[in-house]
Order: structure tokens, then sequence, then C-alpha cells
């Protein structure tokens, strides 16, 4: 059972809010914030800074975030997230496996798979509207949109831009101005 991150962490919201102003080359300052705090805030305000195509993501539908490999993070993503939007949209959270619909799924975090798996996740999302994350070594150069490593107390992001271009989504340049830019491994 996940975290009750309203009732115990009051202070989440407010700090989620204000993580990405205090980011600086890709580094998120998460003093204040663990490093399972650090990826919910992350996973919200990358769909605040990312557009889908409009057939992918019609006005006055949900948007989908999806947790592959961690269930507590996806029930303390969904609480975190109860009653919020981003950019006019509603927001749900699914815990799924790698057997799920996951081209459905707006922003996908993947955590603790094989490398097999994650291949295969990869292959399943290529070119679909899915923003696509995870901790794992080398996942946006493997073909993820996003990596994201907690250093020394900081959360690290990088995004592959080509990904993010074959998947037709629009990630905000201040955004990318905050990440460290990689491209497609060869």
């Amino acid at each position: 059972m996940g975290i009750r991150l309203s009732a115990r962490f009051p202070w989440l919201w407010p700090a989620v809010v204000i993580t990405l102003t205090a980011v600086i080359g890709g580094t998120l300052f998460a003093q204040s914030l663990s490093e399972h705090e650090a990826k919910i805030a992350c996973l919200y305000n990358f769909a605040k800074f990312v557009e889908w195509p409009t057939d992918a993501l019609p006005s006055r539908t949900a948007i989908s975030f999806c947790v592959l490999g961690d269930s507590a993070l996806a029930t303390d993503l969904e609480e975190a997230a109860r009653g919020r939007e981003v950019g006019g949209h509603k927001v749900t959270v699914s815990a799924v496996n790698a057997d799920s619909p996951l081209r459905g799924c707006h922003v996908l975090y993947v955590t603790g798979l094989d490398q097999k798996h994650t291949e295969h996740v990869l292959a399943t999302t290529a070119g679909a509207p899915t923003f696509t994350v995870s901790d794992a070594p080398r996942f946006a150069e493997r073909g993820g949109v996003a990596t994201l490593a907690f250093e020394s107390g900081r959360m690290r992001f990088a995004f592959n831009v080509n990904t993010a271009q074959r998947a037709h989504l629009a990630i905000s340049s201040r955004l990318l101005a905050l990440a460290t830019i990689i491209k497609d491994a060869p």
C-alpha cells in the first residue's frame, strides 16, 4: 500500500509546483524530497511541459499516467494527482504491466525491468505519442523519451529529442533548457 501523500506530506504539492523552478542544467535539487517524491514531482511536472497531438489527447479527455514496475509509486502518484489537472485535462493513473495496452498511456514510467523487457516496452511504444520515462540507465539513449537519475540528493534528467519527435511530442523549450539533451544510441 502506498504512502498517503496528502496526509503524510501536506507540503508535497507546494514542492511539486516549485520543483522545476529549482532545476539547473538538468538537475532537480531535491533537498526536501525523497527519491520517490521527486519522481512523482517530475512525472507530474513533465506532463505540464509536453504537448500531445490533438488526436492523441483531445480536449476534455483525461491524461493517462501509467506506471510499470512500481505499484507503490502508481498509488502515490494517483493520490497526489487526485482532483488535479494538467493543461485542462483531468489526470488518471494506472499501474500497468508489460502486456497492458501501453500505447494508450500519455506518460509511461517504467522501472525495475531487465533489458529484454525494457526493449519490449520500447518497441511496443515506438512512434506512439507516449512520453516514456525510466530510471533505468541509458533508457533515453535506447529509445525512451526521458531518463531520471537520483544522485547525491538531486534528480537529474535527460531527454532524447529524436524519440520525442518520432512520438510527435512537443517538449517545451523551457523544459529542454533544463535537461541534458541526448540523441539515439548508434
